[in-house]
């Protein structure tokens, strides 16, 4: 049996009937996603007619993904064309679900009121509240532990005085980090060792937003390892974090 991986050229046309149908649901949004990186943002996708299960499987697979802004019938029904998110919209994108969560905005409010000085609130606060947006979930996202991220003289003490000033303001499960504390010389270098580059996300209370490694694999519910992270460490993280639980169209690389 011949096990070599064949890698095809990246095309803005996807025709799924040299793929096994099992594959469809990893190969279509790992195709978008490389598309709209290679900024292809113009798409045509064939699944022919026959029963209508595939297709109708990968409508349902278009309208719930973030990287498609619309979809539209092509022909006599054997394709779907796809348009999707341009990039430079991301950052618009965030903001919206930003503004549209109380929950956060009471956390930025309580930050800017108590300190610490240019911090951001990032993390699973913030993913996850994009993340359950994307799921098509009602309501807010659960709530998590509130990463506060700033630059000071490294003293955990006073990583400690800002969160019970924060509690006070507002309960919450605050973590406030001076990354200083780990050798990094600022809050946006810090944020870029965490473990996924979904996660390296944040937002200031002025509404400044931040993105360590872009927004592309946090629009594409992509789980990857960061960088920095050491990737031996890395199948203990993702066993502890149970990723496909939580968010079940997450995709994990």
């Amino acid at each position: 049996m011949n096990d070599e991986v064949v890698v095809l050229p990246l095309s803005d046309e996807l025709d799924l009937h040299t793929f096994s149908p099992r594959d469809v649901g990893s190969l279509v949004p790992e195709w978008m996603h490389a598309c709209r990186e290679a900024g292809m943002l113009e798409l045509r996708l064939v699944h022919g007619k026959g029963s209508g299960a595939l297709r109708a499987g990968v409508l349902a697979l278009l309208e719930r993904s973030p990287l498609v802004r619309e979809t539209r019938a092509d022909g006599n029904w054997g394709g779907t064309r796809i348009a999707l998110w341009d990039p430079a919209e991301d950052e618009a994108r965030v903001q919206a679900v930003v503004q549209r969560s109380p929950r956060l905005l009471a956390l930025l409010e309580a930050v800017a009121a108590v300190g610490p000085p240019g911090a951001w609130i990032g993390a699973g606060a913030l993913r996850n509240r994009i993340w359950h947006t994307f799921h098509r979930r009602d309501g807010e996202a659960e709530d998590t532990d509130v990463d506060v991220v700033w630059h000071g003289e490294g003293d955990p003490d006073a990583d400690a005085a800002y969160e019970r000033a924060l509690n006070a303001r507002l309960p919450a499960n605050w973590e406030v980090v001076d990354q200083a504390r780990y050798g990094a010389r600022s809050g946006e270098e810090g944020m870029a060792r965490w473990p996924e580059t979904a996660t390296g996300v944040a937002v200031r209370p002025d509404g400044t937003l931040f993105a360590a490694h872009g927004w592309g694999d946090l629009f594409a519910m992509v789980v990857r390892r960061s960088p920095a992270f050491p990737e031996v460490d890395w199948p203990a993280r993702l066993r502890a974090k149970q990723w496909r639980q939580r968010f079940p169209w997450v995709r994990v690389e």
